[in-house]
């Protein structure tokens, strides 16, 4: 077995030394770093909610819907397009009511943040 020099097996440990020292001075310097608690961040306290009505059958968009979550409410426009802002998070029921279709009942969990939902609306029966 060929003998190792001495400059070949310092070099490794000097290497691992510049490594290693470095971080063994920060070991203990609790000290010095703030007392603020880290905590978990924060889930949003509100839900923006947004989405189309449409007709089940055709799929084709309906205007003038009334979308309501919470006493929120906004008008489908002719494109179907809504947007409800400022929800509380937890579950909601969405209702959709427009005439000439039944109305849209769905139980929905807001979770905070930005939502989309499609609401489909039968057509009422004569």
């Amino acid at each position: 077995m060929p003998s190792l020099s001495r400059r070949s097996t310092c070099r490794p440990v000097a290497i691992c030394a510049a490594i290693v020292l470095p971080l063994a001075s920060c070991v203990g310097e609790r000290d010095q770093l703030p007392d603020t608690p880290i905590t978990a961040p924060k889930a949003p306290l509100e839900t923006h909610l947004r989405g189309r009505v449409q007709d089940l059958a055709t799929a084709l968009p309906i205007g003038g819907a009334q979308v309501t979550v919470d006493a929120v409410s906004d008008t489908s426009h002719d494109d179907g397009r809504y947007n409800l802002q400022r929800l509380r998070v937890g579950a909601s029921e969405i209702m959709t009511v427009r005439a000439g279709y039944d109305t849209a009942r769905t139980l929905l969990p807001l979770l905070g943040g930005d939502q989309e939902f499609i609401v489909r609306l039968r057509k009422a029966v004569p």
